[in-house]
C-alpha cells in the first residue's frame, strides 16, 4: 500500500502521522488551499442539501445539528446528527449546496451533506484562532472570522476560495464581533448584529459600517446573536442564543421585529439557510406581551 505524503502549509500527514512546525501569526499572507486533496477521516457519501426554506443550527458543545420547519416553529427542531464536539462558522454553499462548518477546538473544516453525514476536510492552517461566524457568497467563497487575544486578531477576516483553492485575508477597518454574519445577496456585503448595534462589512475592501437597531427587547441585549441568515430580497434574521427569540432585521431601516420567540436556548449556536429559498422565518409579527422577562 502506498504511503500518503501531504504537506498543507505548516501540516504534512504522513501515512497516519500528523506533523507540525509553528509559523508566526503575524505574518499570515494568503495560501493555497487544496480542499481536494485533503485527508478525509470521515469518509461517506454525501447527499446535497436541497433548497428548501428551511433553517439550520448547530448548538451546544456537542454540536448537535438541527432543523427548523419554517412551517411550524413552534414544533421545535428535528436533530439530524450530533458531531460529538463543537462546531462553529455554520455555512450553506450555494454552488455545490453542501453546508461547511469548522470545528472549534481547532481549524478543521468539515462538509456536511443533508442527513448529517460529514467529511473532515483537515486543517486550513489558519492563526490559530478559535473561528465562529461563517458565511459563503454567490461565487461560492467562505467568509469565516474568528475571536483571538490581541487587537490584531480581531480586524482579522479570512476569505477561502473553494473553486480556486486559495485563502485571503481581510483587514476589517475596525473591531467588531458579530456572534454570526450573513451574506446579503440584494448589496454584496455582510451583515451581522452584536447587542444593539447592526454591521455591514464591505467583504472586498474590508470597510464597516454600523447603525443602532431598534426594536429589540432589553433582556436580550447582554446574551450574543449567534445566528444569522439572509432571505433572496435581502431580509436579515437574527437568533438570539440566550432566550431563543429570532428577529427579522431590514438592513435599510435597521428596525428588528420579533418574528418568533423562545425556541430554546441554543448555546454555542450558528446558523445557515439556503440563500435562494424563500425567507426560512415567518414574516408574521410574534406577539410581544406574551413574552415572559
Amino acid at each position: 500500500m502506498n504511503r500518503l505524503i501531504l504537506q498543507i502549509g505548516n501540516w504534512m500527514f504522513l501515512g497516519m502521522i500528523l506533523v507540525f512546525w509553528p509559523s508566526s501569526k503575524t505574518e499570515f499572507s494568503p495560501v493555497p488551499l487544496t480542499t481536494a486533496n485533503l485527508p478525509v477521516i470521515f469518509s461517506s457519501e454525501l447527499t446535497p442539501f436541497e433548497c428548501t426554506p428551511n433553517f439550520y443550527q448547530v448548538i451546544r458543545s456537542n454540536g448537535m445539528l438541527v432543523r427548523y420547519n419554517a412551517l411550524d416553529l413552534a414544533g421545535g427542531w428535528e436533530v439530524i446528527n450530533r458531531f460529538g464536539y463543537r462546531v462553529d462558522a455554520l455555512a450553506y454553499n450555494p454552488v455545490d449546496n453542501f453546508m461547511y462548518a469548522i470545528r472549534f477546538s481547532d481549524d478543521h473544516l468539515l462538509r456536511i451533506g443533508q442527513d448529517g453525514n460529514f467529511q473532515d476536510l483537515g486543517s486550513l492552517d489558519l492563526p490559530n484562532l478559535f473561528y465562529h461566524v461563517g458565511e459563503f457568497d454567490p461565487q461560492g467563497r467562505y467568509y469565516i472570522k474568528g475571536i483571538g487575544k490581541d487587537a490584531s486578531d480581531e480586524l482579522a477576516a479570512y476569505r477561502i476560495d473553494m473553486v480556486n483553492e486559495t485563502i485571503d485575508l481581510i483587514s476589517t477597518s475596525e473591531v467588531f464581533k458579530p456572534g454570526d454574519w450573513s451574506y446579503n445577496y440584494a448589496d454584496d456585503h455582510l451583515y451581522g448584529v452584536d447587542r444593539d448595534t447592526l454591521y455591514r462589512l464591505n467583504p472586498i475592501t474590508g470597510n464597516i459600517d454600523k447603525r443602532a437597531i431598534t426594536g429589540i427587547l432589553d433582556y436580550d441585549l447582554p446574551s450574543f446573536f449567534g445566528s444569522a441568515m439572509s432571505a433572496a430580497n435581502g431580509t436579515l434574521f437574527v437568533y438570539n442564543q440566550g432566550s431563543g427569540n429570532i428577529y427579522r432585521i431590514e438592513p435599510e431601516s435597521s428596525e428588528a421585529i420579533l418574528v418568533s420567540r423562545s425556541l430554546g436556548e441554543g448555546i454555542f449556536s450558528d446558523g445557515a439557510s439556503c440563500p435562494f429559498a424563500d425567507a426560512p422565518l415567518p414574516l408574521v409579527v410574534a406577539k410581544q406581551d406574551a413574552v415572559s422577562t
